[in-house]
């Protein structure tokens, strides 16, 4: 299986920024950007029957996810996760990344994007995807920005315990593919730098890890590591990725492995 792409993403932008401004979202911060295609990017609230989120980051390091959409808010029904590597010249953008596919055709797929990018306002992307997930619903995908990626972030505030659901899109997993049910069956707890997931699946899982603030905490995204549990004797698939909030109140991570994407989606409970 091929190794993943670097690049950033279904959340943080990564371009020269020009302009301030935004769309959606908190704008309590509108400093410039190392980049115009950096930042949180979505659309959820576009109507359709999917959407996507995206995060782009300084170093062009692109997460992503894309699934079915109800109530401005993405179904655990399925998921693409998309991680890869983001470019920008000017207001025109290009990346390369893997889809960690549970929609169309199930497996991990290398695909390409092109598009147009308003600093701090909006990116619109036509995907070039093998899935045929994004292809055969919606290749072109506009989204706006959403100001709270220019919050400055601390452990203080992301720690605490939150509840919702998950999507490992893993064919190495035992239950490859495997989303859990709405609104029900995942604990994050974040505690100082320790992070801890506890699934409920076929089995319940725990996976633990670290977090910590993303670069020098001036944009709220964190990076984070966790691993799964395993039999004695074997080793755990380890998932690298990013935690981020977004304005509507989720906190959501959106990490790879080599063969596997996973994506969480929760509200903070206490």
């Amino acid at each position: 299986m091929k190794n993943i792409i670097a690049m950033t993403a279904i959340v943080a932008c990564t371009l020269t920024l020009t302009a301030c401004g935004g769309g959606g979202g908190d704008d309590s911060s509108s400093g410039a950007l190392s980049r115009a295609d950096e930042g949180i990017w979505s659309n959820l609230d576009s109507g359709g029957q999917y959407g996507m989120q995206a995060v782009i980051l300084s170093d062009g390091t692109y997460w992503g996810v894309y699934g079915p959409i109800r109530n401005n808010i993405f179904e655990s029904i399925t998921a693409d996760v998309l991680q890869g590597t983001a470019n920008v010249s000017g207001n025109n953008v290009s990346g390369t990344y893997t889809d960690f596919s549970d929609g169309g055709i199930f497996g991990v797929f290398n695909g390409t994007y092109s598009g147009t990018v308003s600093a701090q306002n909006n990116i619109s992307l036509t995907f070039n995807d093998p899935s045929n997930m994004l292809i055969s619903t919606s290749p072109s995908i506009n989204m706006s920005y959403d100001g709270i990626y220019n919050q400055t972030v601390s452990l203080s505030v992301i720690t605490g315990n939150y509840l919702g659901y998950y999507c490992e899109i893993n064919p190495d997993a035992p239950s490859p593919g495997f989303c859990s049910g709405s609104n029900s069956s995942t604990n994050l707890t974040v505690l100082g730098s320790s992070l801890t997931l506890q699934q409920v699946g076929n089995a319940t899982t725990t996976m633990t890890g670290t977090i910590a603030p993303h670069g020098t905490g001036t944009v709220n995204v964190f990076d984070v590591s966790f691993t799964s549990a395993a039999p004695p004797g074997t080793t755990g698939t380890t998932y690298k990725g990013i935690l981020f909030q977004t304005s509507s109140g989720n906190t959501e991570i959106i990490a790879a492995a080599e063969n596997g994407g996973y994506f969480y989606l929760g509200t903070k409970q206490n």
